[in-house]
């Protein structure tokens, strides 16, 4: 039966360790309105019934006393409340009903104020008897089978009894105790158990030996995987075995054949690569080798989407992942994963995940965080949770407050996190479901609406935490918030088992390059170092009582280690035998080269005879050509000073013609003159007569005989018009060519000038242009009478001309003789240089070479001892790489398990141990090994001394694990000598802070991002959770 929703609405309140009255009140105030005055409530015409879930989980405080009891006994006594502002005004609350529930004191549940019980009907609820348990689950598993295979129907009411009497052999035999805090089995088992049977389905399950099978499968996920040693599970597992026996002999071969797989991924792989349609039935799944075909698929599928992970999935990794896998198909289901650091519990969370098609959600803890940001982080949780499938991992590390926890609990127990949205947030919520209420045919009112996105965001949610079970948070913590053993499915990560190990070795060692016929016994002294050091630290434990915990996460940095010290180390002796050989090769080189050496030198004196010879001839080549040369150069200046003489003649003799033709260049310039005072009109006129004065006519006549225009006429006037008609005749007179005139044109001329009026002055008289070719005419006669005078003087010019340009040629013949005498000269005194230069060369050259092959020879005697030495160094070198195989074996030991080990143990662990087994393996060892001498040198020691460090082997020895191992060094430091040598170390680069100091997160950003060291000092117990991202 259920309140009618008309006049009842509910509130749950889920009590834990840590819930204060403020928690409680404010979860109230939440759920009633403001009904008249200071009067609150629910909505009007109904009544709020508060149920409270672990009524006794509060802790006492040290007044005695649970403050949301005191909170509740004060409200239920007087009926009103104070509400926690500044004024603490009184708030009366009207309409409520409590109903509580607990369980008896003990196990983190503390007794109860007898007042407040005193106010409530007290009714002991004893556990159902066997009988109605028996009928109660034998219905549901007969409602599921009703309709399978007879024999199927018929072996499954055997189901019910054979769970009870596994149920209560466990209760009975496996009590929960301090180590194992978590061993608490309840009805609520029995219920995972029939719940999983009910995931069968009639075509996977056809015969009674399946589903007996898968009864088997269900007992063992839910009794069996919580177990945290091998002996408690070997015990179930055999008591299991004796039922199955004992109720299905026919069939109990196949029931209790191993491997045990069920789940509903057959096609996961199709459904994640195109979206196919996957019916996800549950079913017997098969061998291993099938599950790690379908994982690997997944894993790739996964690293192409997102960010790939490098998992080995060993046998245990998917017997794990298939739980886990499993939890996250149930619906509400939920998981406490509980393992070491390094296990993988992570990683394949994300896997499974992925694989059952749900996104993963984790908060992310940055400065600061705190319980605000993280109900902000569930809020958005929340909203995809309203529209998918989602997986909220959770773990240790994320736990920066203890009151996340509260928040944990109440979403494991109710789906919600109290008082987590303000009134408009939760109304945003109720809006986005009520078209889905609508359609599912409920009333849509706003506590239906809110209870169905409650439900909503419960069955999507699937919250897996994963913790470490290391010291005994985990036990506080479950035993505070007992939601997280009840509301969760719990999976023990036992130890990685040898093959385990193995696996994960080959793995991350398959691309490390070391010989074939050792990788199998590197890979086994690997495991057997794990194996033997968790065996050491146990006897570290009990003797000393110093606790020390080596998880799988110590065995990847092993394994890492190895890989880095041996690529380093055989980088190192790789560079040094380079080096060496380089040294040896240069060696042999010059050796070599010496002998060339002396072969060139020979070759190059020879060279220097024949080019000495060269030079001597050219040198008597050189003297008797000069000789030539030089007679050529006598006779050539003989011929200079003639040929001087006559040009001085004959400029003499120019001089004199020159002198007497200029006395008639003025009459002649004259008449130049006259011409060009003359115009082409006065011409034109003169032209036009037709029978012209006889003075005109003459001179006329005169200028014909001249010829001017260079045509032969006649004395007459038709052919003097003809002349006259010369458009250019004035410029033809005055460029006329006056010294060729012949002495037959100047008598033709000259009888003319006898006639008495055949003057000037009757020219002028008749015509300006017959004066002006008179003036013409008279100037060209008297010319030519001074011209002809000073023609002999031409001639004897012309002749003496003749003969100087006859000694030019003569002179020019020898000086081209004498050029190329001097050219040839020159090329040979050039050939003569070269040929010295060559020479001296070569001499020096051969001087050099003798000095260098005397240097080189006394250097190859010199160097004959450091060529041996070197020799047997890269023999050594070589040697040396050979054994870095067992060398960087130690040393990666040396730096994953040492740090926490006294020097005894130490010692133990790497001289006798450890080195014992790597030489009965036949691995490679330097003997005698010392792990100073691998992972430092001298000089940097005695740097670290010099620092403060001091000079006893243990302090080396933590120097070498603070500065080369693979995770941050944690420095157990009484004596203060660590921080001592740190600080001088780095000195004023380093940043100092402490966890107590508010802004040490600021620094440590700054020292991150600038690459400065950084130093916690006096650290607790508890490290603060932002540093484990940094970490």
């Amino acid at each position: 039966a259920t309140l009618d929703a008309d006049n009842f609405t509910s509130l749950s309140l889920n009590f834990s360790s840590r819930t204060k009255s403020a928690d409680v009140q404010t979860n109230l105030e939440t759920n009633i309105d403001k009904k008249t005055g200071v009067t609150y409530g629910p909505p009007a015409g109904k009544r709020l019934v508060v149920f409270l879930d672990d009524m006794n989980m509060p802790k006492v405080d040290k007044y005695g006393t649970q403050q949301p009891i005191t909170l509740l006994l004060s409200l239920m006594s007087r009926g009103y409340l104070y509400n926690r502002t500044k004024d603490l005004n009184q708030i009366k609350v009207v309409d409520l009903d409590y109903i509580g529930a607990m369980g008896p004191p003990g196990g983190g549940r503390n007794p109860v104020d007898p007042r407040f019980i005193g106010l409530f009907n007290v009714y002991n609820l004893t556990p159902p008897s066997e009988e109605v348990l028996v009928s109660i689950f034998s219905q549901i598993i007969s409602n599921r089978v009703t309709e399978f295979d007879a024999k199927i129907v018929e072996a499954s009411t055997k189901f019910a009894p054979a769970t009870l009497k596994l149920f209560h052999f466990i209760c009975d035999k496996l009590p929960a105790t301090p180590s194992k805090f978590h061993y608490i089995f309840n009805l609520r088992d029995l219920s995972r158990i029939f719940e999983g049977l009910c995931m069968a389905t009639i075509d996977k399950f056809t015969t009674s030996k399946s589903i007996v099978r898968l009864w088997r499968n269900e007992c063992t996920r839910i009794f069996m995987d919580r177990l945290s040693t091998a002996a408690d599970g070997a015990l179930v597992n055999e008591q299991l075995a004796e039922l199955v026996n004992a109720n299905w002999s026919e069939c109990s071969a196949d029931v209790l054949a191993d491997p045990m797989v069920f789940g509903d991924y057959e096609l996961c792989i199709d459904r994640l690569e195109s979206e196919a349609e996957d019916p996800r039935l549950y079913q017997d799944m098969g061998d291993m080798d099938r599950q790690l075909k379908i994982f690997n698929q997944v894993l790739e599928l996964h690293n192409l989407d997102h960010k790939p992970m490098q998992l080995v999935l060993f046998e245990d990794a998917l017997n794990h992942l298939v739980r886990i896998h499993r939890i996250l198909r149930m619906p509400m289901g939920n998981a406490l994963l509980i393992g070491v650091g390094g296990s993988g519990k992570q990683s394949l969370v994300n896997l499974a995940a992925y694989c059952a098609g749900q996104s993963v959600f984790t908060i992310t803890l940055i400065r600061g965080y705190g319980e605000e940001m993280f109900r902000e982080d569930l809020k958005d949780l929340y909203k995809l949770l309203g529209t998918k499938e989602v997986v909220f991992l959770f773990t240790d590390a994320h736990v920066a407050d203890e009151g996340f926890l509260e928040s944990i609990n109440n979403m494991l127990t109710t789906g919600m996190v109290p008082a987590l949205y303000e009134q408009d947030e939760k109304d945003q919520c109720i809006n986005s479901v009520r078209k889905e209420v609508k359609q599912a045919g409920i009333a849509e009112t706003p506590d239906n609406c809110w209870n169905y996105y409650v439900k909503k965001c419960r069955n999507n949610m699937h919250i897996v935490l994963a913790m470490s079970p290391s010291g005994s948070k985990l036990q506080v913590r479950c035993r505070s918030f007992p939601g997280l053993i009840s509301g969760c499915v719990i999976d023990w990560f036992y130890p990685w088992p040898e093959d385990a190990l193995t696996k994960v070795a080959e793995y991350f060692l398959s691309d490390t390059p070391v010989p074939e016929d050792k990788r199998g016994a590197i890979v086994s002294h690997l495991t057997y170092s794990y194996l033997e050091v968790n065996k050491l630290k146990d006897r570290f434990a009990s003797e000393l009582r110093r606790y020390y915990y080596i998880t799988p996460k110590n065995y990847l940095d092993f394994i890492a280690n190895y890989k880095k010290q041996l690529d380093l180390n055989e980088k190192n002796i790789d560079r040094d035998v380079k080096r060496l050989e380089g040294g040896l090769t240069k060696l042999v080189e010059a050796a070599a080269a010496v002998d060339r050496m002396q072969i060139d030198l020979t070759e190059k004196k020879v060279v220097v005879d024949a080019s000495q010879v060269e030079v001597n001839k050219l040198i008597e080549n050189i003297t008797a050509k000069k000789t030539i040369a030089d007679a050529a150069q006598a006779e050539a200046e003989v011929k200079q000073a003639a040929a001087v003489v006559q040009a001085e003649e004959i400029d003499v003799e120019k001089a004199k013609a020159d002198e007497a033709l200029l006395e008639a260049l003025p009459a002649v310039e004259a008449a130049t003159a006259a011409l060009a005072n003359l115009k082409k009109d006065d011409i034109t006129e003169v032209k036009n007569f037709a029978k012209p004065a006889l003075a005109v006519m003459n001179v006329c006549f005169c200028v014909v005989i001249l010829k001017p225009t260079g045509e032969k006429l006649e004395e007459t006037w038709p052919d003097a018009k003809k002349m006259l008609a010369n458009s250019n005749l004035l410029g033809l007179l005055q460029s006329y060519a006056k010294d060729s005139i012949s002495e037959k044109q100047i008598r033709g001329v000259r009888k003319y000038f006898k006639d008495k009026e055949f003057t000037l002055e009757v020219l002028q008289r008749i015509s300006t242009a017959g004066a002006g070719l008179y003036q013409w005419v008279s100037a060209i006669m008297r010319y030519h009478d001074v011209a002809k005078n000073v023609e002999p003087l031409k001639l004897k010019v012309k002749e003496m001309e003749k003969a100087q340009i006859q000694t030019e040629r003569e002179l020019a013949q020898l000086e081209k003789q004498l050029g190329e005498l001097s050219a040839e000269l020159a090329e040979l005194n050039d050939g003569f240089e070269k040929a010295n230069e060559k020479l001296t060369a070569l001499v020096t050259e051969a001087d050099v070479m003798d000095k260098r092959l005397a240097a080189a020879s006394k250097l190859i005697v010199g160097l004959t001892g450091e060529r041996t030495r070197w020799e047997s160094d890269v023999v050594e070198l070589n040697a040396k790489k050979i054994r870095l195989v067992g060398d960087c074996l130690l040393a990666a030991s040396f730096l994953s398990y040492a740090g926490a080990f006294s020097n005894k143990y130490r010692a133990e662990m790497i001289d006798d141990t450890f080195q014992a087994d790597v030489l009965s393996r036949d691995i490679p060892l330097t003997q005698p090994f010392d792990i100073q001498t691998l992972l430092s040198t001298e000089a940097t020691i005695q740097g670290w001394q010099a620092k403060g460090l001091p000079a006893d082997d243990h302090s080396v020895q933590n120097g070498i694990l603070t500065t080369q191992a693979s995770r941050y060094p944690l420095c157990i430091d009484p004596q203060q000598q660590a921080v001592v040598w740190i600080k001088q170390t780095y000195g004023s680069k380093l940043k100092i802070k402490s966890m107590n100091d508010s802004d040490f997160m600021k620094h440590l950003e700054l020292s991150i991002q600038y690459g400065d060291p950084f130093l916690f000092e006096n650290i607790g117990e508890d490290v603060d959770p932002m540093l484990d991202p940094v970490l």
